[in-house]
């Protein structure tokens, strides 16, 4: 079975490329911690896709004859497991923290250095955990492959004298040609404010957690301090290896990255030929115009009532069919019009062919 990784043609360069860097068995980093719901203090639905593109780049090298291991919580073990895939369960979990109160009032406030300060801060009560189980996780591991979450596996690499990749579905690397995502819209930039946000928010987010990075090095495994301006100036100087899981096509690759940085495409698992809509589900498709999908994927919300009303509201004044992932809180199937359809999931590629 292969796997997308360019968004035309070229299936399984990813896998061959990152393969030749790493040796005959990896330790895969996924992504530390997810919100799967819309709804308040629930956790029983919801996206994967904060997980599911390292499962389709897990499978290219497995392909490739290499041993993979997730080293993650257990929000997504069922998915990982039945892949195939060995999992090393660690015990920090962000989505917990994020579907807290505090959490949803956080994203509901945007992208901003305020966020990004307040993310810092939740991001510091797990780290002491999550390397203390990274670094257990990957013992007998001959590479790291890690998610922009979780970029602190670099040290634990680093510290076990082991090669490591960064893997990251976002932009962060420094650029003069647009902002990082944290940089506020509408606002008037330059090549230089460009370039200087991104130094800017490697900063804002390095320095609050500085020393407890180095202290994990200096008493735990004894290695030397990590750099007082942190890893990124560094990575960006030795031409370190940074993959990026989004089409180029969408977002051009920048040509001020160096050779090191590449643009393969987004990691697709294959179509699940085995899974079957409802009767109910075609039969709504096939009586009318296309209908808008609607779901809130990882995001939190503290409204999901007021959230799905707005929802609604907009479908019925734009005279759109709709169909909605289930998750809203207090709404059910029999509140809603003959236009609206509800499913608890169903895979993209179907629904978008």
């Amino acid at each position: 079975m292969r796997r997308r990784f360019l968004s035309r043609g070229g299936r399984g360069l990813l896998g061959r490329r990152v393969g030749s860097r790493l040796r005959r068995k990896a330790g895969l980093i996924a992504r530390g911690g997810t919100t799967v719901t819309a709804t308040k203090r629930r956790r029983d639905s919801g996206s994967r896709g904060d997980i599911q593109p390292y499962i389709a780049l897990a499978i290219g090298l497995r392909n490739l004859s290499h041993d993979i291991t997730f080293v993650t919580n257990e929000n997504h073990t069922e998915f990982i497991e039945s892949h195939g895939f060995k999992i090393y369960k660690i015990k920090g979990d962000i989505r917990a923290i994020v579907e807290s109160e505090e959490g949803a009032r956080l994203l509901e406030s945007g992208y901003s250095v305020k966020f990004l300060l307040k993310f810092i801060d939740i991001y510091k009560e797990f780290l002491g955990t999550f390397l203390e189980d990274l670094y257990d996780g990957c013992q007998d591991s001959e590479g790291i492959i890690y998610s922009t979450v979780t970029s602190s596996a670099y040290f634990v690499a680093q510290s076990m004298n082991i090669p490591s990749i960064a893997a990251y579905l976002q932009p962060i690397n420094r650029t003069s040609e647009f902002p990082v995502f944290l940089f506020p819209p509408n606002t008037i930039t330059t090549k230089l404010t460009n370039y200087m946000s991104y130094v800017t928010a490697e900063q804002l987010f390095w320095q609050p957690i500085r020393a407890y990075v180095n202290d994990w090095l200096k008493n735990k495994v004894k290695a030397k301090r990590a750099p007082f301006l942190g890893l990124y100036q560094n990575l960006k100087k030795s031409n370190y290896p940074f993959v990026y899981g989004y089409s180029p096509s969408i977002l051009p690759r920048p040509h001020d990255w160096q050779d090191s940085i590449k643009v393969f495409g987004y990691w697709f698992l294959d179509k699940q030929e085995s899974w079957q809509p409802s009767k109910d589900l075609v039969d709504f498709l096939e009586d009318g115009k296309a209908p808008v999908y609607v779901g809130f994927g990882s995001m939190a919300n503290r409204s999901p009532e007021q959230s799905a009303e707005t929802v609604i509201k907009a479908l019925k004044k734009t005279k759109s069919r709709g169909v909605l992932l289930s998750g809203w809180n207090g709404l059910k199937k029999s509140d809603l019009d003959d236009d609206i359809f509800m499913i608890d999931s169903a895979p993209h590629d179907w629904l978008f062919p």
